[in-house]
């Protein structure tokens, strides 16, 4: 009787044992299907050649330059200029 309560106490820890296993096994496949999804996933996007980049109007030059300014560069400085060596003149 001893001896057979012993088989029955010792079969119950391996299926203790087996299902701890399976559940690891589990758990393992669950990871790595996630992992084989998203490497999918990213190879599907990286093969992609759409954008989110659309013209809308494209650029044109300009009808007539803003700077430099030549004429007002010019009275500027001869105003600041004489400014300048009145004031120290003075």
């Amino acid at each position: 009787m001893a001896e057979q309560k012993a088989k029955v106490l010792k079969l119950k820890e391996q299926y203790d044992e087996i299902a701890m296993y399976k559940r690891e096994v589990e758990n393992a496949q669950r990871a790595y299907d996630v992992a084989m999804q998203r490497a999918g996933q990213t190879r599907m996007e990286s093969e992609m050649n759409q954008t989110n980049i659309s013209v809308l109007n494209s650029a044109l030059p300009p009808s007539k330059h803003t700077k430099p300014r030549l004429l007002l560069n010019m009275i500027s400085s001869i105003f600041l200029g004489t400014m300048l060596v009145w004031a120290l003149h003075y």
